[in-house]
């Protein structure tokens, strides 16, 4: 009789168990307590950009630049340098300052592709008196930009790229880069 009342006290916590867990679950989930809280815009309107791209000396002669609508990008081709020398690209575009007062930018490496092991490409800033403003970009280091440049009111800074393939480099080698340009408000 023994045997059989142990048995029966098994089976009934073998019954019970999956209603314990299943609680224990359920327990779990509802335990987290949060609240929601909402942010809403209403009214975001469009401006003018007080900063933008304008093409520099060396577009149309020595490479094609294209800016686009608003002068909000700017979109460089035909760049090009011979191996184991050093390709200068003094004034591709330059940045304008169209506003009343100075602004802030900072031009960053963002990325890049193509056969980018046999080149070298260096992005320097330069204010209207000839001087670097900032530090140089190097193309393919992450995190590399020009750290904070202030543009007075009205000026124009030139963008200078410095191109060099490896000295084995092939005619059919190209890559691809893409900077961008934080301006603050």
């Amino acid at each position: 009789m023994k045997m059989k009342k142990s048995a029966d006290t098994s089976r009934k916590a073998l019954r019970i168990l999956p209603l314990l867990i299943l609680s224990t679950i359920i327990t779990g989930a509802s335990a987290a307590v949060y609240n929601l809280m909402y942010m809403q815009a209403v009214g975001v309107g469009v401006e003018s950009p007080k900063v933008y791209f304008i093409q520099g000396s060396d577009s149309g002669t020595a490479c094609s630049v294209t800016i686009g609508t608003n002068n909000t990008y700017v979109k460089i081709t035909s760049m090009a340098g011979w191996p184991n020398a050093t390709r200068i690209y003094e004034n591709v575009t330059a940045i304008h300052n169209a506003d009343s007062s100075a602004r802030t930018v900072v031009l960053s490496f963002d990325s890049w592709s193509g056969d980018t092991s046999h080149v070298t490409i260096y992005v320097k800033v330069f204010n209207s008196a000839g001087q670097q403003q900032g530090s140089t970009i190097q193309v393919g280091q992450a995190g590399s930009n020009t750290g904070p440049i202030t543009i007075p009111a009205g000026e124009n800074y030139r963008v200078q790229w410095e191109i060099k393939w490896d000295a084995g480099s092939l005619s059919s080698y190209s890559v691809s880069v893409t900077l961008s340009l934080r301006v603050n408000e």
